[in-house]
């Protein structure tokens, strides 16, 4: 397998930049060229098929909110060693807490009830 950016190189920067936000479209083109006429199976980052310019944001779904601040912490503690200037932004997964919102309420709803549905961890 070979690919340009992954979840981890991206989410794990600071603001979330994906290569489209930081490079010119030749460069992009002359990674896209190499990345899928390689030999290798190519991966793609969602959205890196169409060049989107979201950040994507590194996340956390901590039920433990103790834990989720600690992690905060860390990473700008991490990203100030770096000389990094500005708050370091963190999102929950919000569409975990989603799924696991409708979940719980088919569960509580008469008639839509079935016990094979069970909450992601």
């Amino acid at each position: 397998m070979v690919f340009a950016q992954n979840h981890d190189q991206i989410g794990n920067r600071a603001q979330g930049e994906r290569l489209s936000m930081l490079l010119d479209l030749p460069r992009l083109k002359a990674i896209a060229a190499l990345t899928l006429l390689s030999p290798f199976v190519p991966l793609l980052f969602q959205g890196e098929e169409w060049g989107a310019r979201t950040p994507f944001l590194y996340f956390t779904d901590h039920e433990n909110a103790e834990l989720g601040r600690l992690v905060a912490e860390g990473r700008s503690r991490e990203f100030s060693s770096f000389e990094w200037q500005g708050a370091v932004p963190t999102r929950k997964n919000r569409r975990l807490s989603s799924a696991r919102y409708w979940i719980g309420r088919r569960r509580r709803s008469p008639g839509t009830r079935n016990s094979s549905i069970g909450i992601v961890s």
